[in-house]
């Protein structure tokens, strides 16, 4: 399946590196919030 990926698609590298990228912006922000929310229960 993976083979026929890459012949339809030439640029599965660069959309792969685009969605890590953005998963990579997408999970710090999370936890960050996460982060910011614990502590603001905490000191509750």
């Amino acid at each position: 399946m993976t083979k026929v990926n890459d012949i339809r698609n030439p640029n599965k590298k660069a959309n792969h590196k685009a969605f890590v990228w953005f998963a990579f912006l997408f999970g710090a922000r999370f936890a960050v919030l996460q982060v910011y929310l614990i502590g603001s229960i905490s000191i509750q």
